[in-house]
């Protein structure tokens, strides 16, 4: 696995909680593929110009990523594109950060 990989999915599993929240909100959803690239656009400085629910999907994306620092925020986007063009891999997807969310949250109750 290059070194590249091996950070991206660090910073993913740095955030479960939040990781869990955008699949929660991209899976079974119409216009996912386009909304996540959006966003990427738009948070690397470009212009975009959604459509109304292509902006409500942006406006959950924002939401859930907005204590996340920027860098750590794009990192985990461009992981959720590798795979926005499946919903059967978004669905696999939610399926391991739910989780890996209750085993990190159990953790927290333990401590």
């Amino acid at each position: 696995m290059s070194a590249m990989k091996d950070y991206a999915l660090g910073v993913c599993a740095a955030h479960p909680k939040e990781m869990y929240d955008l699949y929660d909100l991209l899976c079974d959803g119409e216009h996912v593929e386009e909304a996540v690239e959006m966003e990427l656009v738009e948070r690397n400085g470009g212009d975009t110009y959604p459509s109304q629910d292509v902006f409500e999907i942006m406006q959950g994306i924002a939401d859930i990523l907005e204590d996340v620092p920027d860098e750590e925020t794009l990192v985990m986007l461009e992981v959720v594109s590798w795979i926005s063009d499946n919903p059967a891999f978004m669905e696999e997807e939610l399926s391991y950060w739910r989780g890996r969310l209750m085993r990190h949250e159990a953790r927290a109750v333990a401590c």
